[in-house]
């Protein structure tokens, strides 16, 4: 039978399954997992040994922000101090999302093809959850049934969640190389059986069940009396209710595989929620041996048992049960995907004649500007001796000018003005030798209405405007003119 293998279904295109691409095997000997609890965040930090694998070191520290609100930078940050501070340099990782992040559903898989069956899964899942596609990164686990009939167990969380760890993972200088589900999956699986997986949360339970090659189901169940209390607390009844009701929503023939129920927890509610389960459920698997084994990673972190286990298959290089990173591909490797049909090879051929004539165009061009440049090399130094001449031609062509048009406008201007003194100018302005602008003062509005007059009556003086008058004994005043030549 074995344990259900993950098909992570491709959100970009909905390409399909690829399992080699999503689940490359890398020997890894060291890696760091991480979780997010309830308001924690566990880490793990586990080796391969020579006899299988080892934790180095673990921790359960606060979470002051929100994963799901907290801005990546502000989370990241955190997460690389809480690493700091417990020695942690590990940059490999792999994040395991916590079960109520999670979309599943789970339905019976008829006899199709393999394209089919890919089609029939998008459909059911473009159905049941409140997302397209496109938003979604999606893992699969298949299983069987003892009277042949074979599901699929859908799982599904929001890209957007993923995009959001990925940056929260690159601020706090890690590298993850996998987002999965902490699944308490023993391994391996014993033949021919199910287990039910019940695994103490901070507030709440994990239920896990797997069976006929793959994973059944898994649920999150809210405890309100702290069934996820590691110190007191009987038993939430509405928690073992859901878990009678989560058994029996599944195929008959599936939940008779079940012949292990396996507890993970701390004293004194895990022998408490033993005796209270064993009542509730015996009426679905009334042969079922209760697993009550410590915990192999500590009395002091029972939550990071999942984390350990998960960690455990990738570094022994077993299959992951589900995977949500999305996969890297290279910009070769669309190229190559895009062009596998026939007709994308016919347009990927006149492609490439357009780049090829791009290409020749090119060398053309630049044939012709080496060809000119070459050229220019030759008649440079001529060039340069004539433009120095223009340009000594420009700076003294005006002083050999017949025309004056500067003087004559100081000149008709000098002339506006009374000899006796009655009204002088300050300041007179000349820009490109027609504007002029002229400030002065006079000993009354009468004298400079004379002036104005005077200046009026000069056909070269045009757009005439008084901008300014102030005071009346002097009267200071300032005024604009357009000079308009001869």
């Amino acid at each position: 039978m074995g344990i259900g293998k993950g098909y992570p279904l491709s959100t970009v295109g909905m390409e399909g399954v690829n399992e080699m691409t999503a689940q490359r095997k890398v020997a890894y000997k060291t890696l760091l997992g991480i979780e997010f609890g309830d308001q924690c965040l566990r880490a793990a930090l586990v080796s391969r040994t020579g006899d299988g694998t080892q934790i180095k070191k673990q921790i359960q520290v606060p979470l002051v922000l929100d994963p799901l609100a907290a801005t990546p930078e502000l989370l990241g940050q955190e997460i690389r101090n809480r690493l700091q501070e417990a020695g942690i340099r590990e940059t490999r990782c792999v994040i395991c999302l916590p079960l109520k992040w999670l979309l599943k559903h789970c339905i019976e898989l008829p006899d199709l093809g393999s394209d089919d069956q890919q089609s029939f899964i998008h459909l059911h899942a473009e159905r049941e959850f409140p997302f397209s596609l496109e938003d979604l990164s999606i893992s699969i686990s298949t299983f069987s049934a003892p009277d042949g009939k074979r599901y699929v167990t859908i799982l599904a969380i929001p890209l957007t969640y993923v995009r959001a760890l990925e940056a929260v993972c690159n601020i706090a200088q890690l590298r993850p190389i996998s987002i999965t589900v902490g699944v308490p999956v023993p391994h391996p699986l014993p033949q021919d059986e199910g287990v039910l997986c019940v695994q103490q949360r901070e507030a709440g339970i994990d239920v896990t069940v797997v069976g006929g090659g793959g994973v059944v189901t898994l649920r999150w169940l809210a405890s309100e009396n702290g069934d996820g209390d590691p110190h007191t607390g009987d038993p939430d009844d509405a928690v073992l209710r859901e878990i009678r009701l989560t058994l029996s929503e599944l195929p008959s023939p599936v939940r008779e595989l079940i012949g292990t129920i396996v507890i993970q927890g701390v004293e004194p509610w895990r022998s408490r929620f033993q005796s209270a389960l064993v009542d509730w459920i015996r009426p679905f698997i009334p042969a079922a041996r209760i697993d009550m084994a410590p915990d192999p990673v500590g009395s002091n972190a029972p939550g990071a048992w999942p984390l350990y286990v998960t960690l455990s298959r990738i570094l022994n290089g077993q299959d992951r049960l589900f995977e949500f990173l999305p996969a890297k591909t290279g910009s070769f490797q669309r190229i190559v995907s895009r062009m596998s049909s026939r007709g994308n090879l016919f347009f990927g051929g006149i492609g490439a004649v357009v780049v090829l004539v791009a290409m020749l165009a090119f060398l053309w061009q630049h044939m012709q500007l080496a060809r000119l440049e070459s050229e220019w090399g030759a008649i440079k130094t001529q060039v340069s001796e004539i433009e120095a001449l223009q340009d000594k031609v420009r700076l003294f062509r005006p002083w050999f000018g017949d025309s004056i048009p500067t003087l004559n406008a100081i000149l008709t201007l000098t002339e506006a003005f009374p000899e006796e003194g009655s009204a002088w100018a300050k300041a007179v302005e000349i820009k490109d030798g027609s504007a002029i602008s002229c400030e002065g003062y006079a000993s009354g509005s009468t004298e400079l209405l004379k002036v104005l007059d005077r200046l009026n009556q000069d056909r070269r003086v045009t757009q005439l405007q008084v901008q300014q008058v102030q005071g009346r004994s002097p009267t200071q005043f300032r005024l604009t003119l357009c000079w308009a030549g001869e």
